[in-house]
This record gives C-alpha cells, sequence and structure tokens, in this order.
C-alpha cells in the first residue's frame, strides 16, 4: 500500500485504505572520515529522500483536487444547459475522476453513475449523482491536504534535524585539517590525484583548479548563506503577514474585489522574491521553469549549481480566466539546479594537489560555513511558530466563510478562501523545504571540500586525526 493511500484514507472516508504501519528502526550512523562525498551521513541523505517523496505526494493531492474542482464545473454547466452528460463527455469526465484520484483508488466509487450513462432523465440523474460524488470527497480534499501539509513539515524537520546533528562532526574534522596542515612540511609526493569529487567541486563545466575550489567556497560563505539566514526569513516573515492579512479579511460574503486583490498581492510577491535569493540573471524558461512560469537564476556556486526561482507569468491563464491564489503559488518556488543541464557532463579526472596554504585556507572555510550554518538552528526552530500562526489564520477565515453558506455566492466564497489557505500553506511549506534543501546542499559541498583537501594532506605524508562524535545537545531543563 502506497504512502499516499494511506495519508488520505483517513481523511476521505476510506478508512478500509488504513493500516498501522510500523516506523523503520532508525540506523546507526559513523561518519567515516572518508575522502569522498560517501561520508555524508546516511541518516541526511535518507531523510532527503523522504522530504522529496511528501513533496511529490502534496503535488499529486494539490493536482487531484484541481482536476476534481474542473470537473465538477463541467458536470454543473452540463446540468444546467444540457440536462446531463452525454456518453462522449462522460467517459472523458470518467477518464479525468480516475486519474485525479488513482494515487487512492476511489476513481470507480465516484464514477459508477458515469457507465452506459443513458438518454434523457437517465442521463440527468447520473450526472447528477456523480456530481454529488465529487462535491462530498472534495469536503475532505482541504482536510487531506492541510494534513499532508503536516507531513512534509514534520519530514523536513527531521531533515534539518539531522543535518543540524552532523555539522559539529564536520566542523571537528575541518579543525583537524587546519591543525594537521599547519604542522605539516615539504613538498606533495604527487601534483596532482584522481578524485571522484570533481562534479561537487566544480564551478565551471571543467575540471576545477584548487584556486576554483577556494574560491567556490568563498562565493558560498559569502553570498549563499544568505538563503537561509536572518534576512532571508524575515523576508519570508513579511510575505506570509501580508499575506495572511488579505485571506483574513476575505470575511463573510463573496466579495470578488477581495479575491482578486488577494491573487494580486501573491502575483506582485512572489515575482518580487527571486530578488532575496540572489537570481538576478534571466533563466531559461525550458530548463528550469515551466509554460506558466518566468524565471530567474542565480550566479553558479560550487558543484555546478544555480538558485532558479520561478514566479507566475501571469495572473490568468491563456483563455484570460484568472489563476486561483494556490495555482499562483504553485506555479513558483526556488530550487537548486544543475547550471550545466543538457550539456555533456564531465567525467571524473584529476585534482591538483593544494599547497598546504590552500589546504589550510580550505579548512578555514569549511570552519566559518559550519558556524554559519549552526547559528541558522534559530531561524529553523521558528516555523512551529509560523505555522501555527498561519494554521489559525486560515481556520478563522474559514469560519467566517461558512457563516454565509446560505447566502449566494457562499461556495464560490468558501472555495477562494481555502485557495488563499492553500497558497499560504504552499508559500511557507516551499520556503522551508529549500531552505532546507539548501542547507543539505551546503553540509555535502563541506564534505567534498574536507575530501579533497584531506587527500592533498596525505600528498605530503600528513593525515588529519579523526575526531569522535560529537555530543547531541541535551534540551535545556524546563
Amino acid at each position: 500500500m502506497s504512502q499516499f493511500t494511506q495519508l488520505l484514507g483517513s481523511r476521505l472516508g476510506l478508512e478500509e485504505l488504513v493500516e498501522a504501519v510500523e516506523p523503520a528502526p532508525a540506523e546507526d550512523t559513523v561518519l567515516d572520515g572518508s575522502d569522498t562525498v560517501e561520508g555524508v551521513n546516511s541518516e541526511v541523505l535518507e531523510a532527503t529522500a523522504e522530504v522529496e517523496q511528501s513533496e511529490a505526494l502534496v503535488d499529486e493531492l494539490q493536482q487531484g483536487g484541481d482536476t476534481l474542482d474542473e470537473v465538477a464545473a463541467v458536470l454543473e454547466s452540463a446540468i444546467k444547459m444540457d440536462g446531463g452528460l452525454d456518453p462522449i463527455a462522460a467517459k472523458f469526465c470518467k477518464i479525468a475522476i480516475e486519474s485525479a484520484t488513482r494515487k487512492i483508488g476511489i476513481g470507480s466509487t465516484m464514477t459508477a453513475s458515469l457507465e452506459n450513462i443513458g438518454v434523457g432523465n437517465a442521463k440527468l440523474q447520473a450526472t447528477r449523482v456523480t456530481l454529488e460524488n465529487i462535491q462530498e470527497k472534495l469536503k475532505g480534499w482541504w482536510r487531506a491536504l492541510v494534513t499532508a501539509m503536516v507531513s512534509l513539515y514534520n519530514k523536513v524537520k527531521a531533515m534539518v534535524a539531522s543535518i543540524f546533528d552532523l555539522l559539529p562532526k564536520i566542523k571537528e574534522r575541518a579543525q583537524a585539517l587546519l591543525k594537521a596542515a599547519g604542522e605539516a612540511k615539504g613538498e606533495a609526493k604527487e601534483p596532482k590525484f584522481k578524485s571522484n569529487l570533481v562534479s561537487g567541486l566544480r564551478i565551471a563545466n571543467a575540471l576545477p583548479s584548487g584556486a576554483d575550489v577556494i574560491k567556490g567556497m568563498d562565493m558560498l560563505a559569502f553570498h549563499g548563506l544568505a538563503v537561509i539566514g536572518a534576512k532571508s526569513a524575515t523576508a519570508n516573515a513579511a510575505i506570509l503577514a501580508d499575506l495572511s492579512s488579505v485571506v483574513a479579511n476575505l470575511g463573510d460574503k463573496l466579495d470578488q474585489a477581495k479575491i482578486d486583490g488577494l491573487c494580486k498581492t501573491i502575483f506582485d510577491k512572489l515575482v518580487s522574491r527571486a530578488k532575496e535569493y540572489g537570481a538576478s540573471k534571466d533563466g531559461n524558461d525550458a530548463k528550469y521553469g515551466s509554460d506558466e512560469s518566468d524565471v530567474k537564476i542565480s550566479q553558479t556556486y560550487i558543484g555546478g549549481v544555480v538558485i532558479a526561482v520561478k514566479s507566475p507569468k501571469s495572473l490568468k491563464d491563456s483563455d484570460g480566466k484568472a489563476f486561483p491564489a494556490n495555482r499562483l503559488v504553485r506555479q513558483s518556488g526556488a530550487s537548486l539546479e544543475d547550471a550545466f543541464k543538457g550539456e555533456k557532463a564531465i567525467p571524473d579526472g584529476e585534482l591538483d594537489t593544494l599547497t598546504l596554504d590552500q589546504i589550510k585556507e580550505l579548512a578555514k572555510h569549511v570552519v566559518d560555513l559550519c558556524t554559519t550554518s549552526m547559528e541558522c538552528k534559530a531561524t529553523f526552530a521558528n516555523r512551529d511558530a509560523e505555522r501555527a500562526k498561519l494554521t489559525v489564520v486560515v481556520n478563522k477565515a474559514i469560519d467566517a466563510a461558512s457563516k454565509g453558506t446560505e447566502g449566494e455566492g457562499s461556495g464560490e466564497l468558501i472555495k477562494a478562501v481555502q485557495s488563499g489557505g492553500d497558497a499560504l500553506q504552499t508559500y511557507w511549506s516551499k520556503a522551508v523545504s529549500f531552505e532546507s534543501k539548501f542547507l543539505g546542499y551546503v553540509t555535502k559541498t563541506m564534505q567534498a571540500a574536507l575530501g579533497y583537501g584531506t587527500t592533498s594532506l596525505k600528498q605530503y605524508g600528513g593525515e588529519a586525526a579523526k575526531t569522535e562524535e560529537p555530543k547531541k545537545e541535551e534540551a535545556p531543563a524546563a
């Protein structure tokens, strides 16, 4: 049974799909100080993979809900205009519904009435029954989406916790390397050595020199950590505060001007967000974006990656229909991308043996990066409070909208409020997820840099002393 089925079963009235799942036992991991990227703590890699899986589940749920909304609109139109679906239209709706719900296997329960749809009153009744089935499931879809967001955040928290547990060990290794390089003497036995670290240390699509690697680490320390520092967190908090205010003000009566205002506010915030991530260059939309998004990219960081920030191209689709608030947010977001996507990859080859001074400089960069990264722990610790505030805002807005459920346009109002709530949760989730992945990238890059420095040091007959695993910080007494 898929994780997606487990997630949605309890939220969509499908208890028969829910089974008790025992969590996999945590593995004991040891950072062995090896000189390859394989030395990265496996717990971090596993946590990262779980974050990506949860993101895929959230995307699937969001897209499925969008599809069911669109099918419901078609069915409503058919009931009003044509007395129900004709056999061909029924077939297409059946395919759309089953596609939207294929991960949880409920398509057949929602489309049974569309089989052999018939004519006259029979097709009208079949269309009404299908519409009622969809509307019933959509009531639970919002709750399922909130559940999926919470699950994703918990996976992100686990990933970030594993990284912060790893950082002290990396710092100790860097300090040991710095000390050993300071004590070493003489000349390197070989000017170059074979390495599988090339892809993790390049800046251009070519073999990096020692000077290139040090420059790349310096650039990462100077520019890159602004992505997850206090400045970025403050900017995100300000955007969420503005959007929360607009959602909270939607009220208990349908006001299209307020809904349009929400979408315009979201659009403007998303378009301006790229600057905060240092993404100021036009990117190739086909390479990094999509048909609905523009993309800006940052400078190329060590490891051959860029920060690509997508934002919606327009408030409206190609037919002139306004995108809902949540769809605008889904068209946006920051990601780490291969700067040389589509180009021929460079094979692993020989790296220059670093001089002793270069080894020390590289080790210092890693020490400084670890220190700065660990200072970001407070930023991530504030995420729980942010999420709690968003939940309060969204729930209050939905409660207010529900007061007008008997009035004209109440359905559209509730849909708009849920879309705004989804937009808030999605924007927050995307920001937190990206920042955690960027921190993971920094950690992996530091490991690669240490591997380069350690192997270079061996050319001088030296070796950094291995260090014990650092003790985890104990929670302060209550």
